[in-house]
C-alpha cells in the first residue's frame, strides 16, 4: 500500500513537471514571437503624419532630438508676454513628451494639441496632470475651440512647416484668441536654416548607439515644397519617414497674419537658423 502510494505521487510529480515545462516553453515562445512581430512592426515606410507619428517614433523621439535648453528658450519667449491676471495657453505641434505644459505651469495653462494619438498618449503618459489632446485639423476646422478662449497661441516644433492651409490656420487662431491675444511661430529664415536646423540632435541618445539614424532633404521643382527622408536601420531591418514639407517665408507669414488683423509686434531669436514671431490681435 505504502509502495502504492509512493507510486502515484512520483507519477503527479512527472506529469506536474511535464506540464510546467510546457506552459514554460509555451509562454517564452509565445512572448518571444509577440515582441518580435510587434518590434517588426515599427520596420516601416511611413509617408503621412499619424503614420510616421506612431507609437515607436512617439516613444523616440525625445531621445532623438530634445535639448531642453531649446525648449527653455521658448518658453521664455512666451513668458515675456505673460498678462498679469490671467494667461491661457494653447500649445499646436507638440512632439515632444509634453515637457513645455510642464516648464510653464507655474505661471500659465497651457493645453497642448497634436495630430497624432501617439504623441498626445507619450505626454500624458509622462505628465498625468497636465492637458494634452488629439486635433488632426487644427488649420481646418475653426470650430475646435470657441471664440476667445486663449490669450495666447503658439505654434512650435517645426508644425508651421506641415501645414497645407495657412490663411485657415491664421483664421482660426483670429478666432480663438481674444482681443490683444498673442500668436507665437517658430519659423526659420530661410530653406537653408531649415535643412540645418530642423531636426536637433538630443545628446546622449541610447538610440542612435543602437541603430543607424540617417536623413536628408529633397527638393521639388516647386520652390516652397520638400520632402525630409529619416532613415533607422537595426541589422536587417529598416524604417523609412518620408515627410512632406512646406516652406513659407518670413514675409509671406506676417502678409497672411496682416490679412486676418494680426500685427508683427517682434521677432525673438531662437538660434542663428530661426526666430520666434510674436503676433498680437488686434
Amino acid at each position: 500500500m505504502y509502495k502504492n502510494m509512493i507510486r502515484v505521487y512520483e507519477i503527479l510529480m512527472v506529469i506536474m513537471i511535464i506540464v510546467y515545462l510546457c506552459l514554460w516553453y509555451y509562454n517564452n515562445h509565445h512572448k518571444e514571437n509577440f515582441e518580435q512581430n510587434k518590434k517588426q512592426d515599427f520596420f516601416i515606410y511611413a509617408n503621412t503624419y499619424d503614420k510616421i507619428y506612431d507609437d515607436f517614433y512617439g516613444y523616440i523621439y525625445d531621445d532623438l532630438f530634445y535639448q531642453e535648453e531649446y525648449y527653455l528658450a521658448i518658453c521664455e519667449i512666451i513668458l515675456k508676454h505673460v498678462n498679469q491676471v490671467f494667461n491661457n495657453h494653447l500649445c499646436i505641434g507638440i512632439k515632444h513628451g509634453g515637457h513645455i505644459n510642464q516648464l510653464l505651469k507655474d505661471n500659465m495653462k497651457t493645453i497642448s494639441v497634436s495630430r497624432s494619438h501617439a504623441v498626445v498618449n507619450v505626454c500624458s503618459y509622462h505628465y498625468k496632470e497636465n492637458q494634452y489632446k488629439f486635433i488632426p485639423d487644427v488649420e481646418n476646422n475653426p470650430y475646435i475651440f470657441d471664440e476667445n478662449s486663449f490669450t495666447h497661441i503658439s505654434l512650435i516644433d517645426n508644425e508651421l512647416y506641415y501645414l497645407t492651409n495657412l490663411p485657415g490656420f491664421f483664421y482660426n487662431c483670429e478666432r480663438w484668441l481674444i482681443f490683444k491675444g498673442y500668436l507665437m511661430i517658430q519659423c526659420y529664415h530661410h530653406k537653408q536654416d531649415v535643412k540645418q536646423a530642423f531636426l536637433k540632435i538630443g545628446e546622449n541618445s541610447s538610440v542612435r548607439t543602437k541603430t543607424i539614424y540617417s536623413h536628408e532633404f529633397k527638393d521639388f521643382q516647386d520652390q516652397n515644397s520638400f520632402t525630409l527622408v529619416e532613415t533607422i536601420k537595426e541589422k536587417e531591418k529598416e524604417r523609412k519617414h518620408r515627410h512632406s514639407l512646406y516652406f513659407y517665408k518670413k514675409e509671406y507669414i506676417k502678409q497672411v497674419a496682416s490679412e486676418f488683423g494680426f500685427d508683427l509686434l517682434d521677432s525673438l531669436s531662437l538660434s542663428k537658423h530661426e526666430t520666434i514671431m510674436v503676433f498680437q490681435k488686434l
